[in-house]
């Protein structure tokens, strides 16, 4: 993923600040409040009105990046954020129930006490302040908890992409195996 070359801001604006960008297309900004309304309304509907939050341009672009956001208490359960980047900011509180965070990366991010329970976090990376979240059932293959881990996941998972693995078939710690595995 590509590094921006913007500072943090200070403190006392940091999270008034808190920009959502899409890094595959000249880090264009995204209207954070909309999608995270518009994911809202999703799950209160029940996915009649609304739209689920995601990577609108699919998983083979490089995620989302969430920067210096405050997340606190948000509601981003059942969101599709594969390969999205967290970096500085907040997510106190939030719940990412069932969410999709394959490939994620939470980078001095807070999330004590946000809930990841059903989550897909395979080859996702924690270099924050995990241990106060909570992680029922999720799907925890490959995790890393520090920068380097990541760097050696990354390596690994793009030998194993080269040699014709993908995520998808591969077993998973919450179902014991993957759905595909006794596929033909």
């Amino acid at each position: 993923m590509t590094k921006h070359n913007k500072s943090p801001p200070d403190t006392k604006e940091r999270y008034s600040r808190g920009m959502l960008y899409q890094p595959d297309f000249g880090n264009r900004r995204l209207p954070l409040l909309k999608l995270l309304l518009d994911h809202q309304r999703w799950l209160n509907s029940k996915g009649r009105f609304g739209a689920q939050l995601g990577d609108p341009f699919g998983e083979d672009r490089a995620g989302l990046l969430f920067y210096y956001c405050d997340l606190d208490g948000v509601d981003l359960s059942s969101a599709r954020l594969e390969g999205a980047y967290f970096e500085g900011g907040s997510a106190k509180g939030a719940r990412f129930v069932g969410a999709d965070l394959t490939c994620s990366t939470f980078e001095s991010c807070d999330v004590e006490g946000a809930d990841f329970s059903k989550a897909r976090l395979d080859w996702s990376t924690f270099a924050a302040n995990h241990e106060q979240a909570q992680f029922d059932g999720a799907s925890c293959d490959h995790i890393a908890f520090t920068m380097e881990e990541r760097s050696q996941n990354r390596r690994l998972l793009s030998t194993l992409r080269h040699r014709g693995f993908g995520l998808v078939s591969r077993p998973s710690r919450r179902l014991g195996r993957s759905k595909d595995e006794f596929s033909p």
